[in-house]
């Protein structure tokens, strides 16, 4: 399937890449990723890819997303047929929740990954959550399996950038990495150089 051969590529180069993976990850106990959207789960099904194919890699995986309409086991089957990363997705499907609001967590590789998925809207969620993250994907820019419903779940939330973050990062080598840049209005503004009077 060309579509998703393109959008696991795009989110090797974009969340990957930008966040310094693999090489951030190497040697470490445990590493935990948040991603503020879902859609076709492409980000994070590379990550996982990307995981176990270092011999370095962390000795955990975490992964963390926010998923405003979660998509059925069904339309992530349909999504991923015949993808590169199929069996992975596969995984994924087989253990699904149900598309009820809250918290579910998957278990994948006997235990060495996790995925936890909190359904749900994410300006209830983010500032809820507490976590160490280590990457951010802020997602805006994949494929839902339901059409572009997914991208009101990669906003920013109410109060954006928010003062204390409960899920801060743990070392300031703690990176972010984007396909959808937000607009400028969301974020503070800086003043501008003083003008000359007159």
């Amino acid at each position: 399937m060309a579509d998703r051969t393109l959008a696991l590529a795009q989110a090797r180069q974009v969340f990957l890449g930008g966040n310094g993976l693999p090489g951030r990850w190497r040697g470490r106990e445990r590493f935990t990723v948040l991603a503020t959207g879902f859609g076709a789960g492409d980000p994070l099904l590379a990550t996982w890819a990307a995981w176990r194919d270092d011999p370095h890699r962390a000795r955990r995986l975490h992964l963390v997303a926010v998923v405003a309409q979660p998509p059925t086991a069904a339309a992530l089957a349909g999504c991923h047929a015949g993808s590169p990363l199929d069996g992975l997705a596969a995984q994924w499907q087989a253990a699904w929740p149900p598309a009820v609001h809250g918290l579910h967590l998957l278990r994948l590789d006997d235990g060495a990954v996790s995925l936890q998925l909190a359904f749900g809207d994410p300006d209830d969620w983010l500032p809820a959550l507490v976590l160490q993250a280590d990457a951010f994907y802020l997602d805006g820019a994949g494929t839902a399996p339901t059409g572009d419903a997914h991208r009101g779940a990669c906003r920013p939330w109410r109060g954006w950038p928010p003062r204390a973050p409960p899920w801060r990062p743990t070392t300031p080598a703690t990176r972010c990495a984007t396909a959808w840049p937000p607009p400028a209005s969301w974020w503070p503004r800086r003043p501008g150089p003083a003008r000359p009077a007159g």
